[in-house]
């Protein structure tokens, strides 16, 4: 995230040194940032970053009810994972999506079912320290094609294995517009790899900054604003939203 800001080091999102995660709810980047998309169109942009669905320190309702509440609020959303794509990944994505919409819904019902937003963030999905060579049956694949391989039902009428093909399908419905982008470790060694938020960009690897370029590039290509029944949004709508939502997050802990 630091990337887009235009900070040289930016110290709103920081990268923790120890097995402690640093962010709690979400934080947001203060001052909305001009990017011009693939289209040429300039949008004001907002950065926001959230803990992980599965902090160890939190339980596991309130973490992905914070998920849920970045995905409603997106135009992009950045679901950041070490390693390769899994089921374990899967199933708690699919959990997001399918509260995210359980928000949404009893959001509209309090509001009498006006203001709706378009509800269909792009997705990408960033695999970091990735080491693995994308191929299939002897050929290069792209990252859309390894997550579409992922995403793909899985024959048999076993219990087990419709649930997990639901799941699938609930993040294709959520996620029509998906991608994934891969990144190789940043740095080589621990002492680097410690202090990745104060060091300079020309101390990370070659590779890693190549791919970070890549990032940016997809991310371009799917910047757009958010919108209400066609409407871009302003931050007032986006303060309402954001608090109908809240809302309805409190009104479902409590039913």
């Amino acid at each position: 995230l630091g990337k887009f800001t235009g900070v040289d080091r930016p110290k709103g999102f920081v990268v923790s040194a120890t097995h402690q995660s640093c962010t709690r709810g979400i934080w947001i980047w203060s001052i909305p940032i001009s990017l011009t998309n693939s289209e040429g169109v300039t949008c004001n942009t907002i950065l926001m970053d959230c803990e992980g669905v599965d902090a160890v320190d939190q339980g596991q309702q309130h973490s992905a009810q914070i998920f849920s509440l970045a995905v409603l609020l997106s135009s992009i959303f950045i679901f950041n994972q070490v390693g390769a794509i899994d089921a374990i990944a899967i199933e708690r994505l699919a959990m997001v999506c399918e509260l995210a919409k359980r928000i949404k819904d009893r959001s509209l019902a309090g509001r009498g079912g006006n203001n709706q937003v378009d509800f269909s963030p792009a997705f990408v999905w960033l695999l970091r320290d990735f080491q693995l060579i994308l191929e299939k049956d002897g050929r290069k694949i792209s990252g859309a094609e390894y997550l579409e391989d992922a995403l793909k039902p899985t024959e048999g009428g076993q219990a087990d294995l419709e649930n997990r093909n639901q799941m699938r399908q609930t993040i294709k419905a959520v996620f029509p517009d998906r991608d994934v982008v891969t990144i190789v470790r940043p740095a080589l060694t621990e002492q680097k790899l410690q202090k990745l938020d104060t060091l300079p960009a020309n101390e990370l690897r070659p590779e890693f900054r190549k791919d970070l370029d890549v990032l940016a590039q997809v991310l371009r290509g799917k910047l757009r604003p958010l919108e209400v029944q066609g409407h871009m949004l302003n931050g007032r709508t986006l303060g309402s939203l954001a608090s109908a939502y809240v809302t309805a997050v409190n009104q479902g802990r409590q039913a």
